[in-house]
């Protein structure tokens, strides 16, 4: 079950910070609801007018290190296991980046006005600092909004360091 603690950015009571649904209680928000392998959104989440938010993305990314290769046909060794090399505490990190990214790369036709959309969303609500380091999900993020291939800059911001 993955809920929203509504903690440091919680202004608007009984909704959502960032989808504006409503609520199953004052203390979480529920945007969907994911365990393991399979996801669940709310009909009113599909509304949602928000140009950056993409819970279906965010909450498939978590794939990433929910799933292992062998259940989904892929090659795995013993050192090899999940799709992803993601760090473990950089989980929720990645997850987000994929879904800001998604939103940006989904909205702009060329490098600029993925800038113009990044400086845009930088000025409003972050996730959580709960969850991330703000100014390094930042930098992430502009990285790979920079990046001729962001999604590779992504998986490099958040993939465990080899010894």
């Amino acid at each position: 079950l993955h809920m929203a603690e509504k903690q440091p950015f919680s202004r608007i009571p009984q909704k959502n910070r960032r989808t504006r649904a409503n609520t199953i209680s004052e203390d979480y928000s529920v945007l969907g609801l994911s365990e393991e392998t399979t996801l669940f959104i709310s009909m009113e989440y599909f509304s949602n007018t928000d140009p950056f938010d993409d819970w279906v993305v965010h909450e498939g990314a978590h794939l990433f290190h929910n799933i292992k290769r062998r259940h989904i046909g892929l090659h795995y060794t013993r050192n090899k296991e999940w799709p992803l090399n993601i760090d473990f505490s950089k989980r929720e990190k990645f997850a987000y980046l994929c879904e800001v990214y998604h939103c940006i790369k989904e909205q702009a036709k060329n490098k600029n006005e993925r800038m113009k959309l990044f400086e845009e969303y930088s000025k409003g609500v972050l996730p959580s600092k709960e969850f991330v380091n703000q100014d390094e999900f930042l930098d992430n993020l502009k990285e790979a909004v920079q990046a001729r291939n962001g999604w590779k800059s992504i998986l490099k911001s958040c993939s465990r360091k080899k010894l």
